[in-house]
């Protein structure tokens, strides 16, 4: 014969108590002030190279493309709920900007890829496909998304983990899309 154990009501309340600490938590790591961590170890690397295939076409982009010139790399994937709400900022950003945007899609379907773009607009001037993620591996991508400012040398500028926000992006990004190299003539 078993015992008869009562469980005390309190005992009964672990679990939700649980349950809710981590929903705080988690609400906590999405917000704005914890979205996004710039990584400075980065800052003055050269980028790793890069040669995918461009979506819906036989071509591959390489660096070559966009030499000499800044450009904004962001990794994403459609099913990234980070990525989804960084979409609207980096439309806003590919309408304001003199520089291309780079879509790196990161184990990604091409007509998933698609029909997301299609759907929420494409702010980029190419969206490439790491189908395996070994791209994002070289450039040292824990998560999606993940973006960097590319210098016309090809040095890293700026990095972030996470969703790219307005914030991050005055903080971190903005001030460096000045020219790298300055004019050393003496003004008049």
């Amino acid at each position: 014969m078993r015992p008869n154990i009562q469980m005390s009501p309190l005992l009964l309340l672990i679990p939700i108590v649980l349950f809710a600490c981590f929903i705080v938590l988690a609400v906590r790591g999405l917000s704005e002030d914890k979205q996004g961590k710039t990584r400075v170890s980065d800052i003055g690397k050269a980028m790793p190279e890069i040669n995918l295939p461009i979506l819906n076409s036989k071509k591959t982009f390489t660096r070559d493309a966009v030499k000499g010139q800044k450009i904004l790399v962001n990794f994403f994937a459609s099913w990234c709920l980070p990525c989804a709400a960084e979409h609207e900022f980096l439309t806003v950003l590919h309408e304001a900007l003199a520089i291309p945007i780079i879509g790196v899609v990161y184990k990604d379907k091409d007509a998933v890829i698609t029909n997301y773009l299609a759907k929420h607009g494409n702010p980029f001037a190419y969206v490439l496909l790491d189908r395996e993620g070994r791209t994002a591996i070289d450039w040292g991508v824990t998560g999606v998304p993940e973006t960097f400012l590319i210098s016309e040398e090809g040095a890293i500028l700026a990095h972030t983990s996470g969703p790219l926000t307005v914030a991050i992006w005055d903080k971190y990004f903005k001030p460096r899309l000045i020219p790298t190299t300055l004019n050393n003539e003496k003004a008049p």
